[in-house]
């Protein structure tokens, strides 16, 4: 690695714990989590916008959202499957996954801020935008399962 490379991540690396104490200290971001961890455990619905994020997809919705991705290495390929919903409001059903707040460290590593997610391998989504803005003119889906 280069040392400007390494320079450049850590000093990425060296901000991430501000951004978990300002996402956790956030009054919106609190009120957002005191709603869904009820709901973990259960098979809910949503219907937000599909984003590409960090951590795989998220469909954003009440500010913030809900991370779709793949819980077992052998479901990665259906993160690709995604792709066409890219941007375009959909309506997602899985059961709800909570990651919890990483403890307090003074070491600089990089892990997952506090999050709600859905496995990837158990996620039926419907395209809810116009057919216009679809990509494919396939009026169903397939089981990852995805509907349009």
């Amino acid at each position: 690695m280069t040392k400007a490379r390494f320079i450049i991540a850590v000093l990425l690396l060296s901000t991430y714990p501000s951004y978990v104490r300002s996402q956790n200290s956030n009054p919106s971001f609190e009120k957002f989590v005191q709603e869904m961890k009820p709901q973990v455990g259960k098979k809910i619905t949503v219907v937000g916008k599909m984003n590409s994020a960090k951590l795989g997809w998220m469909v954003a919705f009440k500010e913030w959202g809900i991370y779709l991705y793949s819980v077992k290495d052998s479901d990665i390929s259906k993160m690709n499957d995604l792709n066409r919903f890219y941007g375009h409001t959909v309506r997602v059903t899985a059961t709800l996954r909570y990651f919890p707040e990483p403890p307090k460290s003074d070491r600089i590593e990089a892990v997952p801020p506090e999050h709600f997610y859905f496995d990837v391998a158990e996620v039926v989504v419907t395209d809810l935008s116009p057919p216009h803005r679809r990509r494919s003119g396939r009026s169903h889906g397939t089981r990852l399962v995805m509907a349009q």
